[in-house]
Parts: C-alpha cells; sequence; structure tokens
C-alpha cells in the first residue's frame, strides 16, 4: 500500500522509496526533506483499434483529430506536478533517438479537430470509448474524454483490472476505442519498437501499423550498428500516420534518504 510504505521511508524503516510516475507524493518527500531520483524512459499513449476496419479510428483524419483534440500541456501541468512533459514523438528527451527538430507536430487545436471530423465523415462527431487500468489515477483518462466530448467524440471511459487489461493489450483485441497504454523505451529505440510494433508481435492486436512497415523496421534492425536515422525515420512514419498518439513523458520518480 503505498501510504503504508511512504510511512516506512519516514520512519527510517526503509532508505529507497518507488514512487512510480507520482508527482503529487514526490513532491510531499521532497518538502520532507527526501532526495528525488527522476527518470523519463518512456511515454504515455493512447492506442487505436485501427486494424478494425468498421472503427472510426481506422480513419486517419479521426486520429489525428484525437490528437488535436488533446491539450497535452494542460494534462502535465494538472497530473505532473512539475515532474513530467508534454510529448509530440515517442522518444524521451532522455533517450539517444530523440529528435530536437522534430517538426510539423499537431498540437492542441479543438477547430482543427472539428474540422478533420467533418472532412473524415463524422460531421457530428461519434461514439466509441477509452480503456484505462483501475489502478492508476482515474481523473487522468476522464480529462481525456473531456477534451475529446468537445470536439464531438463522445467517448465513454471503462476501467478494468490489471488481468483483464492485460488480455486486452497482450494476446487479446479491443473494439471501436482507444487503449491508455504505457511505451517503456531502451537506449537503443528499436529494441521497443520491435517489441510493441513487430511483425508479429503478441502486443495491441487491435492496432494497425503504417504500410510497408515490416520492411521499414526488417531494414532498420537489420543494420551492423544501432542507425539512429533510419530509426528516427521510423518513429516519423508512425507520427504522420497517428499510429498512436503520444500524450506525455512520465517520470520515473525514487525517494532517497541521506543515507543513500
Amino acid at each position: 500500500d503505498e501510504l503504508t510504505r511512504v510511512a516506512s521511508l519516514q520512519a527510517g524503516q526503509a532508505d529507497v522509496l518507488d514512487i512510480g510516475a507520482n508527482g503529487r507524493i514526490a513532491n510531499d518527500m521532497k518538502a520532507a526533506g527526501f532526495n528525488i531520483i527522476s527518470a523519463k524512459s518512456g511515454v504515455n499513449v493512447l492506442v487505436p483499434d485501427s486494424v478494425n476496419a468498421d472503427s472510426p479510428w481506422s480513419n486517419l483524419k479521426v486520429r489525428q483529430a484525437a490528437e488535436y483534440a488533446i491539450d497535452k500541456e494542460s494534462i502535465v501541468k494538472t497530473f505532473g506536478f512539475g515532474w513530467t512533459s508534454a510529448a509530440y514523438q515517442l522518444p524521451s528527451p532522455s533517450n539517444p533517438t530523440y529528435d530536437p527538430n522534430f517538426a510539423n507536430v499537431r498540437k492542441y487545436d479543438p477547430e482543427k479537430a472539428k474540422q478533420l471530423l467533418t472532412e473524415a465523415g463524422y460531421p457530428n462527431g461519434f461514439k466509441t470509448k477509452i480503456f484505462a487500468q483501475n489502478t492508476g489515477n482515474r481523473d487522468i483518462p476522464l480529462a481525456y474524454k473531456g477534451m475529446l466530448d468537445k470536439v464531438g467524440i463522445q467517448t465513454e471511459v471503462e476501467f478494468s483490472d490489471p488481468a483483464k487489461f492485460s488480455t486486452m493489450s497482450i494476446n487479446g483485441k479491443w473494439n471501436n476505442g482507444l487503449l491508455v497504454f504505457y511505451i517503456f523505451e531502451w537506449p537503443t529505440y528499436n529494441y521497443g519498437l520491435n517489441l510493441w510494433f513487430g511483425v508479429p508481435t503478441a502486443w495491441l492486436q487491435s492496432l494497425k501499423k503504417p504500410d510497408n512497415w515490416k520492411d521499414l523496421l526488417l531494414a532498420n534492425l537489420a543494420t551492423p550498428a544501432y542507425d539512429k536515422a533510419s530509426t528516427q525515420k521510423l518513429i516519423r512514419t508512425m507520427y504522420d500516420d497517428a499510429t498512436v498518439i503520444a500524450i506525455d513523458y512520465p517520470a520515473q520518480l525514487t525517494a532517497t534518504t541521506s543515507k543513500v
């Protein structure tokens, strides 16, 4: 239990506390005199069921509209407590593959979102779901819902226990909805691309990869040494396709005593 673990650290019964991504507790621990170690190691994303031809999420303009509808800066300001940052590409700023010159990103623009929905054939929006685990901060997917609702993407949030959620994300499927998912990253970023988005992979079976993705990924993996430029091209390909919607880079937080 989180409160029990925090109390143990404060009582001197432990020297290291894994805080996860809870910035509020990190700030409380920092104010209490503990050291905070922060590391970016991945990205929170929304994963559409784009492989289903009858799903609105199979339409590129719908996926783009959803990204324009979400105010990422507001999300990190409200829920990040100063430790997270908005994401407009998959690699986090601490990763060697991160591109500081990544251009033509989709920043918050609800009017643009409505325009794209109209162009996609949904001038009055549509109904869909957000699938999230019930162990996290429930206010975050509800915030996504509020932003999507405003542009006409009428969203119901379905919270699942970890077992059911794992079944959906590994060798499972979902219909007409967005999966709230965390993509862990490695220094050689294509390792993660092959894990989460490989052909084949056990993960995210309802997600459609970009056209020609298999050939691009296999060519990248076959280089004798890690090819940063080729990996960045893969990331650009995913972004242009709106394969997933990157939201923010959470920090993995640890509190320690002065003994550490």
